[in-house]
């Protein structure tokens, strides 16, 4: 599978995740593409799209990958949840 097809199906699987996804969790999706694509396909898609989002970032956390919000835009954060309770 080419690097660009996995590109949007990790995002997504970003996006919805609750926990940090893994490579070893990558790698059960997608057991025909070598361990060493699918690094490289999610390095890239983190350095793009770090590179252009302002808000939210994809970050190592707990041996694995997470969306998540800017540090400077936790306060926003804080407010929003305020609003809602």
């Amino acid at each position: 599978m080419l690097e660009k097809e996995l590109t949007n199906p990790i995002l997504a699987m970003l996006f919805v995740a609750t926990d940090p996804l893994t490579l070893s969790e990558l790698q059960e999706v997608y057991p025909d593409s070598p361990p060493e694509e699918l690094r490289n396909t999610l390095d890239d898609l983190v350095s793009n799209f770090n590179s252009f989002q302002t808000a939210v970032e994809i970050r190592q956390i707990g041996g694995g990958y997470r969306m998540t919000t800017r540090p400077e835009h936790h306060r926003s954060e804080e407010h929003t949840s305020e609003l809602q309770s």
